[in-house]
Parts: C-alpha cells; sequence; structure tokens
C-alpha cells in the first residue's frame, strides 16, 4: 500500500483528496453546531451572535 505513495504526483493527488475530505467533514460538523446553538443564543438574548 505504501508504495503506491512513493509516485510523487499520486502522493500529492491523494493527500488532497484526504484534506478535502477531512475539511468538508469538519465544516459539516461546524455548520451542525452552529444550526444547534443559534436558535438557544437568539431565545437568551445573547447580543454576541448575528
Amino acid at each position: 500500500m505504501l508504495e503506491v505513495l512513493r509516485n510523487r504526483p499520486y502522493a500529492k493527488l491523494f493527500s488532497a483528496q484526504v484534506i478535502a475530505l477531512l475539511g468538508t467533514g469538519l465544516l459539516n460538523v461546524a455548520w451542525g453546531f452552529w444550526l444547534l446553538a443559534w436558535p438557544a443564543t437568539k431565545l437568551a438574548g445573547c447580543p454576541a451572535w448575528p
């Protein structure tokens, strides 16, 4: 498996794909937390959230 990563162009493309998948996953989690927290802060009258 690791022998494939010795091919430099393949390794770059593979790492870019992994980074993109991690980034979109983290973005989805952050978006979910924001959607859960936003109504609660509005009900509490928190001025820090738009």
